[in-house]
């Protein structure tokens, strides 16, 4: 079989020729998992006339292959090798693309590596992250964590950074080995115990128990994410060096921002606009924030949906917490102010 093997700045295009099957796939999927190290990798099947079983299988196991997903994507498939896909109901497994460029303009989901031996804290992580589209690798140790760099690292105490940039860029097996581009090391987030002390070199810390949203929050500062995608976000906060510290977190990230500190000017701007989200400050002068929420909720008597509604505030008690989510409110972020929290409750609340 002829293997066309092309790098582009995302990655690679692999061109294999004639048929996949039981003679030729073992070679295909040893180009294809060395290619996957170098990022998104575009099958290009537009020379391949037959594809079989151990085909198929190698397609497969490469899709399911942690770290993988969302990096494997196939192109140009004939009408023959399409049927067969659409046979075995691959094309709702596999990722398909009418040719290379379609496949290459679709964003790459970014890899995160967890190596936590706690396996139920692991799961939390996983969950959490994987709900929200990123490709995700959890081992118990090192030696154990997926081939492919990631975008970041989640670590424990007992990971010693300087193995993870080994892991990055290992050493060559031999002097005759071809050298390989040096990467970057990737940020690392540390989850530890609130009385241990931080892995030397983390980028941040993060202490257990913690709130699964305030994690999001600190992935995606340490990704450096746009996520707001320009959401309009409103806010009524009376302070003004919590005002400006939300707006300075939410404008980072590529949120429109505006606040108003009396809430007659703040219900003025509401109902010009549509917005994604509102924030507001659990005092506010003149006003009970059982009346706040009812005067907001009661505009949206007959909408389909709900715009979020997120207190700024320490509730007094655990009855303060559900009287006001009986009257709609989507949840609380308490004072002093976490950049992480606040991210993570608006990646929560505005879909």
């Amino acid at each position: 079989m002829d293997i066309q093997n092309d790098k582009f700045p995302q990655g690679r295009v692999i061109r294999p020729s004639g048929s996949i099957d039981l003679n030729t796939a073992e070679q295909l999927k040893s180009v294809l998992i060395e290619a996957l190290e170098d990022g998104l990798v575009v099958l290009d099947l537009s020379n391949v006339a037959f594809i079989d079983s151990f085909g198929i299988g190698t397609l497969i196991g490469l899709t399911k292959t942690p770290f993988y997903n969302g990096f494997f994507r196939i192109s140009g498939a004939k009408d023959a090798v399409m049927k067969t896909f659409k046979m075995a109901r691959l094309d709702r497994i596999l990722a398909l693309y009418n040719d290379v460029n379609a496949a290459v303009k679709e964003p790459t989901p970014k890899r995160i590596a967890i190596i936590e031996p706690d396996i139920v804290t692991r799961s939390t992580i996983e969950s959490v992250l994987e709900s929200y589209d990123y490709t995700v690798s959890g081992s118990a140790d090192l030696e154990s964590i997926a081939p492919g760099t990631p975008n970041l690292f989640i670590i424990t105490r007992d990971v010693v950074v300087a193995d993870l940039e080994e892991s990055v860029n290992p050493p060559k097996k031999s002097a005759l080995a071809p050298d390989r581009e040096k990467v970057p090391m990737p940020p690392t987030l540390a989850i530890i115990e609130a009385d241990s002390v931080a892995p030397l070199k983390s980028d941040q810390v993060l202490h257990k128990p913690f709130d699964p949203y305030e994690l999001l929050g600190h992935v995606r500062v340490l990704l450096g994410e746009n996520i707001g995608k320009g959401a309009l976000v409103l806010s009524c906060i009376s302070d003004p060096d919590v005002a400006d510290e939300i707006e300075t977190v939410v404008t980072a990230h590529d949120y429109a921002f505006e606040n108003h500190n009396l809430f007659k000017a703040f219900f003025t701007a509401m109902v010009q606009k549509t917005w994604a989200c509102y924030i507001i400050n659990k005092n506010i002068s003149g006003m009970s924030i059982d009346k706040v929420i009812e005067s907001i909720r009661a505009t949206e008597k007959d909408a389909p949906t709900k715009t979020p509604i997120i207190i700024i505030g320490t509730p007094e008690s655990q009855e303060d917490v559900i009287k006001l989510i009986k009257l709609g409110i989507s949840d609380i972020i308490g004072l002093p102010l976490s950049p992480e929290i606040l991210l993570g409750k608006l990646a929560k609340n505005i879909q």
